[in-house]
């Protein structure tokens, strides 16, 4: 479930963002997450990546519910991180005696899709109702992340 706010709420905010950060923040998240996939097929640990995949998600969330505007290339600095530690997730995940080329190309695919869904929500945001809900849901997902955070 982790994954999936996280990645819905990446589409989401970057749509949020508009301009071409609808398509580099989610580009910027997917390179990423393989690079962290690889990482962690690879046995290379990272500190505590439970607790910053809880972390992404919450602040995640609150970037959608508060409608943070920060310039396209920061934005994707940031999910450029978050991104990192769910790669990795994935990637120590590696079923035994799995193709590693189509696991990775797998949980890419499912990334990408999660994305566009985010970005497909956000444009259902019409009027002010269409914008505290979106706000809500925000905080709705920044709410599960602490969840995650506390067990």
């Amino acid at each position: 479930l982790d994954h999936i706010l996280a990645m819905v709420a990446v589409g989401f905010w970057a749509s949020t963002l508009g301009g071409k950060a609808v398509w580099i923040v989610p580009s910027a998240f997917v390179i990423v997450m393989a690079g962290g996939g690889v990482l962690g097929i690879e046995g290379i640990a990272l500190p505590m990546v439970e607790t910053a995949i809880a972390l992404t998600v919450a602040m995640l969330g609150l970037l959608v519910a508060f409608e943070v505007k920060i310039p396209t290339p920061v934005a994707a600095i940031v999910v450029g991180i978050c991104a990192l530690f769910h790669g990795h997730v994935h990637g120590i995940e590696l079923p035994t005696m799995s193709n590693a080329t189509g696991y990775v190309a797998g949980f890419l695919a499912a990334t990408v899709i999660l994305h566009v869904l985010g970005i497909g929500l956000a444009s259902l945001r019409f009027g002010k109702a269409g914008q505290v809900v979106a706000r809500v849901a925000g905080g709705a997902v920044a709410l599960a992340g602490a969840a995650l955070l506390v067990g």
